[in-house]
């Protein structure tokens, strides 16, 4: 086992460059196209996420839409269950009385 020179990370004796930054012990240079190999993981699930104040910020907005469209109803709505209650005790309401 070596050590690399830049980062300080343990580089195996099968291996002929540091996986970590690219350097090479052999010929003790950096090597110019390195690209690190990164393991892919949950990454790509944790970009398609949404954020936990995103999805609060959404559910209290819903909420308050909800609320307030029911505030605005309200009579309507309460016309509604009166008219079923009507209904389904057998009486019939005339449109005109109301």
């Amino acid at each position: 086992m070596r050590i690399c020179r830049f980062c300080g990370k343990a580089i195996g004796d099968q291996d002929e460059i540091c996986k970590n930054c690219g350097y090479n012990p052999q010929t003790d240079t950096m090597t110019a196209s390195f690209v690190k190999k990164e393991k892919k993981t949950d990454s790509l699930r944790q970009q398609k996420m949404v954020s936990p104040a995103v999805m609060t910020f959404m559910l209290w907005g819903i909420a308050i839409i909800v609320f307030s469209l029911g505030i605005k109803y309200q009579g309507k709505i309460g016309d509604i269950f009166w008219n079923a209650k009507n209904i389904a005790s057998g009486n019939k309401v005339n449109k005109s009385a109301q």
